[in-house]
């Protein structure tokens, strides 16, 4: 669930109310600070997984740490509802601040952010080593990188529901064949014919109808 200070406790109270057993994650997108601790408190009683990325950088407290690491692990250490961080890391340097502070312990993790797929999976490694959660988190993603992260959905270690849903949801048509689809919940990879690598191939025809600008290098 999208979640702003204003309207976050009476959605998510509503939400949970009408499923009692629901997995519920919150995406902040960094739209609260320190003054809004009392609401993010109140997740707590309602089972919430995490929250993703609750604080806004552009407005640090008046006192305290003004970092936004410092300041995470801060409410880290006040909530009790894991505290995931996405956007926050932008840089390799980011995800190293991130990793000094032992109560960030929460990461959604974006193949192509963390710098392809074998930087990646050394990151799920170190995560699974210090006991650390991750999840597969998504983009305006193609097939290609649909199923990357549904691969790594698979890996030992990231147990949390990711964000691998259909391509259709933001394109018409797929630029893979056969397109990445999602159905009755279940995602199926390597398809007869496609046993081998991502399990795809591109689709040309579909790839021509974009085509803005092709250059040749012999």
């Amino acid at each position: 669930m999208k979640v702003t200070p204003g309207t976050a406790p009476f959605c998510v109270q509503a939400v949970r109310e009408a499923f009692p057993d629901l997995v519920i994650s919150l995406d902040a997108n960094q739209s609260f600070t320190e003054r809004d601790l009392d609401v993010l408190r109140g997740f707590d009683a309602l089972g919430i997984a995490w929250i993703e990325e609750p604080l806004d950088p552009r407005r640090p407290p008046a006192n305290g740490p003004h970092d936004l690491f410092a300041r995470l692990a801060q409410l880290q250490r006040r909530i009790q509802t894991p505290v995931c961080l996405d956007e926050s890391i932008f840089t390799a340097s980011d995800l190293a601040k991130a990793l000094k502070h032992q109560e960030l312990k929460c990461y959604a993790l974006k193949i192509g952010k963390f710098g392809g797929i074998q930087p990646a999976l050394q990151f799920v490694r170190m995560a699974n080593a210090r006991g650390m959660s991750v999840w597969m988190g998504g983009m305006y993603d193609t097939g290609i990188s649909r199923r990357m992260h549904s691969a790594f959905q698979m890996l030992p270690g990231v147990v949390d529901a990711g964000d691998i849903g259909a391509t259709s949801r933001y394109f018409d048509v797929d630029v893979t064949d056969p397109p990445y689809t999602v159905e009755r919940g279940t995602v199926t990879l390597e398809r007869r014919g496609h046993e081998h690598g991502l399990g795809c191939a591109l689709d040309r025809s579909a790839l021509s109808r974009v085509l803005i600008d092709q250059q040749t290098f012999e």
